[in-house]
């Protein structure tokens, strides 16, 4: 069977000052697209993230809006990718970064 692998920069709303940078190999159980909050788009995969970050362990944003990390394209094109990890159940690569 093929494996989809996305290598993915999300962006985590963090509570905390260091910018922890860690991969995380999971599968996109949700997508959810917000126009003001969020940067604009999420998604939720299981298994969720490492306790030891100092932010939710499943829901991550992909800066679809452009306003944190990634251009707006960018985010987008993520957020494309990660639609179709979940459409077709694969695993995805995620980069999470903290910022």
């Amino acid at each position: 069977m093929k494996r989809i692998s996305l290598f993915v920069l999300s962006v985590l709303f963090c509570q905390t000052v260091s910018a922890a940078t860690l991969y995380h190999e999971a599968r996109v159980k949700r997508v959810l697209l917000d126009g003001q909050s969020y940067g604009g788009c999420l998604i939720y995969f299981y298994p969720k993230l490492p306790s030891n970050l100092n932010c939710r362990q499943d829901y991550v944003s992909l800066d679809c809006n452009g306003e944190l990390a990634n251009t707006s394209a960018h985010g987008k094109a993520m957020f494309d990718l990660a639609q179709v990890a979940f459409l077709t159940d694969h695993q995805i690569k995620v980069r999470v970064a903290e910022v």
